[in-house]
């Protein structure tokens, strides 16, 4: 999905406003005026603040509806929805693994980050949903008598 979302932001020339790396530094971001004539300076979408929200579906919507008064267009009659939103999960995974204070990089070892991004891991409650290193006890509740306490992440 974010291959496809990779593509669709080549198709709608994202870049050319948002930039390559979507830091906001696109060849025409200079030259961005609202509907007043004041600068409008495109987000920086590598640092998970966004005008409208930082759910997958926040992203939908303004990839969607645009954002009145903004030279951020909609792109409902341009793309399908599958586009939309493979863009959005696009958009999101561009800050995905930052600290939002700092943007650095989180440190995050190799088999975790596999595990955020296995489509096929499945879990019963939200504190086992990732599962990477059975040495490192759970967060939240115990388990329930007779069931084994799934681990952590580190």
């Amino acid at each position: 999905m974010l291959d496809r979302g990779k593509e669709v932001w080549q198709v709608a020339k994202c870049w050319e406003c948002h930039g390559q790396g979507g830091k906001g530094d696109g060849e025409k971001a200079a030259g961005l005026k609202d509907d007043l004539g004041f600068a409008a300076v495109p987000a920086d979408l590598t640092s998970g603040q966004f005008k409208s929200g930082p759910a997958v579906e926040d992203i939908f919507r303004t990839i969607t509806t645009g954002l009145s008064g903004t030279p951020m267009p909609s792109y409902r009659d341009s793309f399908p929805d599958e586009d939309r939103w493979a863009l959005s999960y696009f958009v999101v995974a561009l800050s995905a693994y930052k600290d939002p204070l700092s943007l650095q990089p989180l440190s995050i070892k190799t088999e975790v980050r596999a595990a955020l991004n296995d489509l096929e891991l499945v879990a019963d409650k939200p504190e086992r949903a990732y599962v990477p290193d059975p040495a490192v006890p759970a967060s939240g509740p115990p388990a329930p008598p007779g069931e084994k306490q799934a681990p952590a992440g580190g």
